[in-house]
């Protein structure tokens, strides 16, 4: 098995559906983790390819401490390619006016502003309760679609209790529960998981092959896993409440 080189890898960076990357936004330490498949293409909004749910052989991009913690998302897609970050009140402006062009140019407008307001879990807590939901249930979704539980649970477990609390918001109670079935299964396992650093890659790769969260990534699409739309609808839904961010 050959492992690429350390790569630097910035999470809210303007990375586009075809990964390609520009700015970084945030600074935090975080690894990101490939793993198996399911992010080594893009996902587009929507259920994942059947590209993403095979099975593959591991790899792994590393980076230094320092960088954002907005979502560690390797060789996949946060925004469009070279997308100016707006200032919150401009992207719900600009929604409210018709002028994106899709929803998914919307959503990753807005996911850009919040990521210039959340550099930590801690930063979650200060947005109203429709920021909190959009954030933190994306940033869950668009993780596990990368790389399985498996890697949120390395990633971003701060995230997955507030990302239940988002799906429940969405009106989606079985992701919600699955979620906390990860975040069970972590707590309890935490001890034991490898430590995500360069050198490490054989016991990643061994983590990937046989860890305790595969079986949550069954049959995702059944319970409404994927959700932009969905999110988007609720953020529009819930508009004054998010311009009070802003």
């Amino acid at each position: 098995m050959v492992f690429p080189a350390a790569a630097e890898y910035r999470p809210c960076s303007a990375v586009s559906r075809d990964g390609v990357a520009s700015a970084a936004h945030h600074e935090e330490r975080h690894v990101a983790v490939l793993a198996r498949g399911r992010g080594i293409t893009p996902r587009s909004s929507g259920a994942p390819t059947a590209g993403h749910q095979a099975r593959s052989v591991a790899c792994f991009i590393l980076h230094s401490p320092g960088l954002a913690s907005c979502r560690r998302r390797p060789l996949s897609s946060n925004v469009r390619p070279h997308m100016t970050t707006l200032p919150l009140a401009s992207v719900l402006a600009k929604d409210a006016g018709g002028g994106f062009a899709s929803d998914a140019e919307f959503d990753d407008a807005l996911w850009l502003a919040l990521c210039e307001r959340v550099k930590s879990i801690a930063d979650l807590g200060a947005l109203p309760e429709v920021a909190k939901n959009y954030y933190a249930s994306r940033y869950v979704e668009w993780e596990v679609g990368n790389g399985g539980f498996a890697q949120s649970v390395l990633n971003i477990p701060e995230y997955l209790e507030p990302g239940a609390q988002g799906f429940e918001a969405l009106g989606k109670p079985e992701v919600a529960s699955r979620i906390r079935e990860a975040l069970t299964i972590y707590k309890a396992e935490v001890a034991a998981l490898p430590e995500v650093k360069p050198g490490n890659e054989p016991a990643l790769s061994d983590y990937f092959l046989n860890n305790a969260f595969s079986h949550l990534d069954e049959g995702l699409e059944g319970i409404g896993f994927w959700s932009d739309a969905e999110r988007v609808l609720y953020v529009r839904s819930n508009r004054e409440a998010l311009a009070s961010a802003a």
